[in-house]
């Protein structure tokens, strides 16, 4: 009778610590502190990678003809009479240009540091165009805490030379993982001083397209960021997954150059050919009347490697 009942009370022990166990690990892996795990949060990042690998480009591909990019790369800087840093009426005539061309929304992935240092009034004349087409968004940057992506400290035009009170700001401050990939993106950051939230470039340019007020911001949900009608499944308090396209070259890109070569432009090969060239307003191949850029969320910034503008 004891060899039984200590046979009893064994089993029993070892079915309440196994119990306990597989609830402990059951807590464990419900919690935020396992990503925090670095061998588990690589493994869950590796698997991330894996999935987007499997599933190659996205289906969706078709809507990618919504965005176009237009690069700063080699071959415009070969093709402009300028060196860099380009004149801002190179801007000015680019976002006049688009605008003229159809473009809804404009978003300049350059952080004007100063103004123009050849003429100050090429200042004036880029100010007087974000005035005109009112659908440029410049890229601002603050100092953030990562975690919560809240702005711990900010200049009075977030570090753009052009931004001032009527401006559409977006933010081009990311957040890489721990292995220094870009998988998440925050669609706001908070700002306590002013007791606001700012959006970040992406939905920033999406207020331009959608002529949404310039401040507006995702609403919180229980399980992600809802844009107007659209919900993004979030991946912590702060970020959601981005969802890639695909490789590189997955979006249109065209050349700086060509979206200013107009009639009132000379590139260098109009100069050394003694002709007239004129990519964008040519009334039988140019950008200006082909539709191109209507209705199209175009995006400006370096394809430059040494940039590193991922």
């Amino acid at each position: 009778m004891p060899n039984t009942l200590t046979k009893r009370l064994r089993s029993s022990l070892t079915y309440v610590g196994i119990s306990i166990g597989v609830a402990a690990l059951v807590i464990l892996l419900t919690q935020n502190i396992i990503f925090e795990f670095a061998p588990l949060q690589r493994a869950e990042l590796s698997f991330i990678d894996a999935r987007f690998q499997s599933r190659g480009t996205n289906p969706a591909i078709h809507d990618s003809a919504k965005v176009i990019i237009v690069e700063i790369s080699q071959e415009s800087f070969k093709s402009v009479p300028e060196k860099w840093p380009w004149p801002r009426t190179y801007f000015a005539k680019l976002v006049r240009n688009l605008k003229l061309a159809g473009a809804r929304a404009v978003g300049i992935d350059i952080v004007f540091g100063s103004g123009d240092q050849r003429e100050p009034k090429n200042d004036e004349d880029f100010r007087k165009a974000l005035g005109e087409t009112k659908n440029v968004v410049l890229a601002g940057k603050m100092e953030v805490a990562q975690s919560s992506y809240t702005i711990l400290n900010n200049s009075e035009n977030y570090g753009n030379y052009y931004i001032d009170s009527t401006s559409n700001i977006g933010f081009v401050n990311t957040r890489g993982d721990a292995d220094g990939v870009m998988r998440r993106y925050m669609p706001f950051a908070v700002d306590p001083a002013r007791d606001l939230r700012l959006p970040t470039f992406s939905p920033a340019i999406l207020n331009a397209y959608y002529h949404a007020d310039k401040s507006y911001t995702s609403e919180i949900l229980n399980n992600g960021f809802q844009y107007r009608d659209q919900t993004i499944p979030s991946y912590d308090e702060t970020s959601f997954l981005v969802n890639y396209y695909g490789p590189s070259g997955t979006f249109r890109r065209m050349k700086f150059a060509d979206i200013i070569d107009d009639k009132e432009f000379k590139t260098v090969e109009e100069i050394n050919l003694n002709a007239e060239i004129n990519t964008f307003d040519d009334p039988d191949i140019g950008y200006l009347y082909d539709g191109t850029f209507k209705d199209k969320i175009v995006l400006v910034g370096s394809t430059m490697p040494e940039d590193k503008d991922l």
